[in-house]
């Protein structure tokens, strides 16, 4: 009988080993799965994002041009916050001073990443967004995940750009020059460093961001004069330095030919690949705003002596600039390679760069910027942000 019990209780233990290796590999199993999906999360969320912006499409396909959403809308801001906007993929980003909030297209939040810097810029460039702190040490780059990384330099910095491949230039004062200009690639490492003897008021990236123009500006003769300076990352040498304009520069871009468009405060003018201007506009009234892109300009002007509101279409470097004339507030305006978007007092507002009006939705608040994502404008108000169907 002893022999039958000792026989049964080895029996048990065996029972109990084989439950706990399976138990192991079973718990083994599952963190390798679990390790599976975050590894492979950077390729398989862009395939199931585009599955859910088509859903969305599909939800929402019944909503009519001009119609304001009201599931999660609007989103309300405190108004004792000076918040920020900027698109991060098919998501808003809303920065306020102590967090980076992400929303969906339906006005869910998504995510909610807390910072302490004094003083946040927010910038964007394709899928991810910059946040510096003007005036101190720290920035930081995100995409809708997470937070890529943080750096932080020596000297305080006075302004910073990010490339759409995510490349950073970062403009911070110098002990030994005027300032310095820094290039960090798109893991964070250093790539570049320039000092400079001018003050640099403005970078733009190259087309796949292996170089970039910097602008600096001087006062001559008593007046304020932009030159850009284009060089490539892997040299030390400039490429070329382009002929001075007398303006202040309010923004560059690289042109498809890799030359440089500067957007100035009193006038705009196209470059070549050379330095050589090409072209340009001597504004006549006072600007309100500008974009360009694909080598297209489009500004609004105002004059308040003769309550003149305007837009005026540069449709390529040779191109005869077209003024129309609006009889509306306009407050602010947006491109893309088709056509232009403009805010004013009482309407969103699209034209053609031939100069024609394509569409106009009434508006009855009071908002002064908006961010296009899809179809969607999110307008932003002073302490709300309401979305608008708007497509084409």
């Amino acid at each position: 009988m002893s022999d039958k019990v000792k026989d049964l209780t080895k029996i048990r233990k065996k029972d109990k080993r084989r439950t706990v290796f399976k138990v192991i590999g079973l718990l083994v199993l599952v963190i390798l799965l679990i390790a599976g999906i975050l590894f492979t999360k950077p390729y398989w969320t862009p395939a199931l994002d585009t599955v859910s912006l088509r859903i969305n499409r599909i939800i929402h396909s019944s909503e009519e041009d001009g119609e304001f959403a009201t599931k999660n809308f609007p989103v309300e801001i405190s108004s004792d916050i000076d918040y920020q906007v900027a698109r991060m993929d098919n998501y808003f980003a809303l920065l306020s001073d102590t967090h980076l909030y992400l929303y969906n297209l339906d006005g869910e939040l998504s995510d909610d990443r807390k910072y302490s810097y004094k003083n946040p810029v927010l910038k964007e460039a394709d899928k991810k967004t910059l946040i510096y702190e003007s005036g101190g040490t720290r920035f930081r780059v995100d995409n809708k995940y997470k937070m890529l990384y943080e750096k932080q330099v020596d000297n305080n910095i006075i302004f910073a750009r990010i490339s759409n491949e995510g490349y950073v230039a970062v403009v911070t004062n110098s002990d030994a020059h005027i300032c310095t200009l820094t290039v960090y690639n798109s893991e964070g490492k250093q790539i570049y460093s320039r000092e400079s003897t001018d003050r640099i008021i403005e970078v733009c990236f190259n087309q796949d961001s292996t170089g970039c123009s910097l602008v600096s500006v001087n006062a001559e003769s008593g007046e304020i004069v932009s030159q850009a300076h284009t060089f490539d990352f892997n040299s030390v040498e400039e490429k070329w330095v382009s002929t001075k304009l007398a303006t202040l520069c309010l923004s560059a871009y690289f042109t498809q030919e890799n030359g440089i468009f500067i957007f100035g405060d009193e006038m705009c003018a196209y470059y070549d690949s050379s330095g050589v201007r090409l072209g340009g506009y001597a504004y006549k009234n006072d600007l309100i705003d500008g974009t360009f892109v694909d080598g297209k300009v489009a500004m609004i002007f105002k004059n308040e002596e003769i309550r003149k509101t305007s837009l005026v279409l540069i449709n390529g470097s040779d191109a005869t600039p077209m003024e129309i004339e609006i009889d509306k507030e306009l407050k602010y305006i947006y491109a893309d390679e088709n056509q232009v978007y403009m805010l004013t007092g009482s309407s969103i507002e699209t034209y053609s760069y031939n100069g024609k009006l394509l569409k106009q939705i009434p508006i009855s608040d009071t908002y002064y910027k908006f961010v296009r994502i899809g179809d969607y404008m999110f307008l932003l108000g002073y302490d709300k942000i309401d979305r608008v169907m708007f497509r084409g």
